[in-house]
């Protein structure tokens, strides 16, 4: 059909107009040209070219919700940039540290909210001595004299929380762009020099890729004594792994057959990329998974994921419900009617938007119209609310929220594969 638009098009201007209101061509070249086909074949490919401009940029404007191009304000954005840094799901680093006695340079992985993994150097006047640390959960592994060690996780395996102590300050004050944005503020870091703490100042670089840290720097102003990480490859690290395979058991009950919920939980435990076996003996689900895995995170993995969306009205005669943000009395939010729920859900997914900012993206299982303003609803507790740029039926909806990665993996598993009520306990040893 489009082809016999074009060539349509094409014999019009070939026969009455001549080229040269389309290509700009004189007509005297038009009609003294022995080869006429090829014109014609040339104003032809020219409102192709137009053709599919206009029906682009139709599909643009008429096919799509409204896009706003982000213009990055360094001076007002830098608290959202730092504080986004805990909402990423990995990252790379390399790590220095120089102190009156002593220095260290180490390289490491980190899953945000899940473990870390460390290689370096401590540099001594008379010696040098390699470490590694793996950190998952609450534990960490030491490896010494090629062996591994077991102990309760410190900080030498959690750079991350290091990193968020480091930036927790009132003021990041902007200083200039050079290949990013450039701020200085006051470090929380009394530990590289206790007595020198007041003298301490910082540095941080803001990537224009990702408007996240790039590179953290505290210290003296000689760097006499300094921290300095640089951070890259957000996003790329899936998991660390254990050097050992211990692991502990819990029993999953609920009021239904343990078949019954078999297959769900199995498919939950699929999607979110876990760790485990799970089987029932005499008619007891016992779920068996990796002794660093932390007891409330598997609670919120195994969590029913119900989901509700709701209007929002500004009247409470008019509401069917109120609920409160953050679980605060005074930010009251009135609902309307239930408009969705998992079962009008076909699919989610964890995406980023330019900011670099993570969100889960619901597909619905047909397109529908929304009012402008909806409120979700997770597990009867998380309250978040989202403005819509558009009044067209829609089939994808994004939506925003502060929390960490990890969480919304357990969201957006739940809110794709929910799950009745579930109790989790801990097996003894020996059970």
């Amino acid at each position: 059909m489009s082809t016999v638009w074009f060539i349509c098009l094409g014999l019009t201007e070939f026969m009455m107009l001549g080229p040269g209101p389309i290509s700009g061509w004189p007509k005297s070249f038009f009609y003294d040209c022995p080869n006429k086909f090829l014109i014609f074949w040339e104003i032809y490919l020219e409102l192709a070219m137009r053709y599919l401009t206009i029906t682009f940029v139709f599909f643009i404007s008429f096919n799509c919700t409204h896009y706003i191009k982000y213009i990055p304000d360094p001076e007002n954005d830098v608290g959202e940039w730092v504080k986004n840094f805990s909402f990423q799901k990995s990252f790379h680093y390399s790590y220095e540290l120089k102190t009156a006695w002593v220095s260290s340079s180490a390289r490491g992985d980190c899953v945000i909210g899940l473990g870390e993994h460390i290689k370096g150097t401590w540099h001594r006047p008379e010696s040098s001595v390699n470490f590694e640390y793996i950190g998952l959960g609450d534990i960490e592994y030491i490896r010494k004299d090629g062996k591994w060690e077991q102990a309760m996780r410190g900080e030498e395996s959690n750079i991350f929380e290091q990193i968020k102590r480091v930036l927790e300050f009132d003021k990041f004050e902007y200083k200039e762009f050079d290949e990013g944005y450039w701020y200085r503020f006051k470090p929380n870091v009394p530990f590289l020099a206790p007595k020198r703490w007041r003298e301490m100042q910082g540095w941080l670089k803001i990537s224009t890729d990702n408007f996240l840290p790039e590179i953290i720097w505290a210290g003296l102003a000689d760097s006499s004594i300094y921290y300095q990480i640089k951070i890259e490859r957000y996003n790329s690290i899936s998991r660390i792994r254990p050097p050992d395979r211990e692991y502990q058991f819990f029993t999953i009950s609920n009021a239904a057959d343990p078949a019954v919920v078999f297959d769900s939980i199995k498919k939950r435990l699929d999607l979110l990329d876990l760790n485990y076996r799970l089987n029932i003996k005499d008619s007891i689900l016992i779920l068996r998974v990796p002794l660093y895995y932390r007891t409330a995170d598997l609670e919120s993995a195994l969590a029913p994921g119900s989901l509700k969306v709701y209007g929002v009205t500004e009247s409470k005669e008019d509401a069917c419900e109120v609920v409160y943000l953050d679980e605060d009395p005074k930010r009251p939010v009135y609902l309307t009617k239930k408009l969705l729920d998992n079962s009008d859900i076909k699919d989610a997914r964890i995406r980023f938007d330019v900011r670099t900012r993570p969100y889960i993206q619901l597909r619905l299982k047909k397109k529908v119209s929304l009012p402008t303003e909806i409120v979700f609803v997770f597990d009867h507790s998380l309250i978040t609310k989202t403005r819509l740029d558009t009044k067209r039926k829609i089939d994808r909806i994004k939506v925003l929220i502060d929390m960490e990665y990890y969480r919304l993996e357990f969201l957006k598993a739940g809110v794709v594969r929910p799950l009745p009520h579930l109790e989790l306990k801990p097996m003894g040893k020996g059970e």
